[in-house]
This record gives structure tokens, C-alpha cells and sequence, in this order.
């Protein structure tokens, strides 16, 4: 976190660092969130082939991340592909009772 705070200093010339700290938090969080962003395509694109082969483990995962819901007017984004997002529920008074959420 020190050195994600460093790096943003020097790009952003801030030199508090209790504001540092906050923005290299914001930075890591957004970097895990993006790896999970990519790991879920990367599912997305086996699952219906192994679902399609037989492979009943494949089954749950369509299921789960199934991206076309019939009654929705654009199922898939820009691209054609699923777009995913993730909230946040978080409680400062019970940290234990946070949870993130995949959309």
C-alpha cells in the first residue's frame, strides 16, 4: 500500500498522506476487482462448452453467471459480450456483515 501511495504521489503531486492512503486503498480494491472481472470471462467462455459436452460441473456455473435473461432489452453490452459489476454492502458498525456482490 506504501508503494501504490508513492506512486500516486508522484503522479498526482499529493502529499497528504492520510488522503495517499485512502487513494492507494481505492487503487488495490479497483485492481482485485478488475482481476475477478477477468477471471469471470474467462468461466463465462467454458462454461456453455463444457455444459454442452456433458460435463455436469459446467452446469452451475451457467447457471450462476448466466448473462441472458429473456426479458432483458440488451442481455449483452457494446461489445456482445457480458458485462459484469460488482456492489457493495458494508456496515462500518459490523465489518463482518460486508459483502460484494456480482451484477
Amino acid at each position: 500500500m506504501k508503494r501504490i501511495g508513492e506512486a500516486l504521489s508522484a503522479i498526482i503531486g499529493e502529499e497528504d498522506e492520510k488522503r495517499l492512503s485512502s487513494l492507494a486503498l481505492l487503487a488495490a480494491r479497483r485492481a482485485n476487482l478488475e482481476e475477478m472481472r477477468s477471471i469471470l470471462h474467462r468461466i463465462v467462455g467454458v462454461a456453455a462448452p463444457l455444459q454442452g459436452a456433458g460435463i455436469s460441473a459446467g452446469n452451475d456455473l451457467v447457471d450462476a453467471l448466466a448473462s441472458h435473461v429473456p426479458w432483458r432489452a440488451a442481455p449483452y453490452g457494446p461489445l456482445g459480450r457480458a458485462q459484469f459489476a460488482f456492489s457493495e454492502t458494508f456496515d462500518p458498525g459490523d465489518r463482518h456483515e460486508t459483502a460484494l456482490r456480482l451484477k
